[in-house]
């Protein structure tokens, strides 16, 4: 016989989440499920593996098997959790893991990508930025003022990050290889300017000095030929 049994109610699952009544929004939740099902599910089949075929289920309310084990006293199997997982269950969340990598990269592209419109705007402000320091090159009496222009120093220049501006304008262009073409020498006259500038803050050395105004110009002729390649850019645009 049997015997009795204390048994609690059981809890109510927490999970998986479901959509939170103050507006979360929907791509919140399904990546709430998705981190859910990654979780759970491997336990519960490494579980099902184990342990799976140990278990046997109740054939009636009556009548009842013990699971048993070598260095224990049998217990009623009422007290024991169930373990067993069905092929049903299994067969259908295997495609529900298999999309979640998909689920989790999918994300819509405005939680991080640069408009079209931003990205003009900003390749709009690059281009007054090099006019106005060739028209005005005097003025900028430093490598670090130079490269503050460039955008390799600090972030209140427009050309600060300007590559990835290039990486939306030139869906946007009309001829995509020789818009990529002419962005990379682009980036790299960018580059070559800014280490003549910051050449020129550790003029000097040793050897006979070399005045700072020898780098400044230097990098002045690269943002010359910058200058050329910034309308061979916007032509395409």
């Amino acid at each position: 016989i049997q015997p009795n049994a204390t048994t609690r109610p059981t809890p109510k699952p927490t999970f998986p989440p479901q959509p939170a009544a103050n507006g979360t929004s929907l791509m919140h939740f399904l990546l709430s499920l998705s981190l859910y099902l990654v979780v759970t599910t491997p336990c519960v089949l490494a579980w099902h593996v184990r342990f799976g075929r140990q278990s046997v289920s109740a054939t009636s309310s009556k009548s009842r098997l013990f699971l048993e084990s070598p260095n224990e006293e049998p217990r009623p199997a009422s007290l024991v959790r169930n373990p067993v997982v069905s092929r049903r269950f299994t067969l259908l969340n295997a495609p529900i893991v298999a999309a979640i990598p998909a689920s989790l990269v999918s994300l819509p592209k405005s939680a991080y990508a640069m408009t079209a419109d931003a990205a003009k705007e900003q390749w709009k402000q690059s281009v007054g930025v090099i006019d106005a320091m060739l028209s005005d090159w005097s003025s900028l009496k430093s490598g670090d003022a130079v490269r503050v222009q460039l955008g390799t120093q600090g972030t209140t220049s427009p050309l600060f990050q300007i590559e990835k501006a290039f990486k939306v304008l030139r869906e946007e262009s009309s001829d995509i290889v020789e818009f990529t073409e002419a962005s990379d020498d682009f980036l790299r006259l960018l580059s070559a300017a800014d280490s003549m500038a910051y050449s020129a803050n550790f003029a000097g050395g040793s050897g006979p000095p070399t005045p700072p105004a020898v780098y400044l110009e230097k990098a002045r002729k690269e943002v010359v030929e910058l200058q050329g390649i910034a309308k061979t850019l916007s032509s395409l645009l």
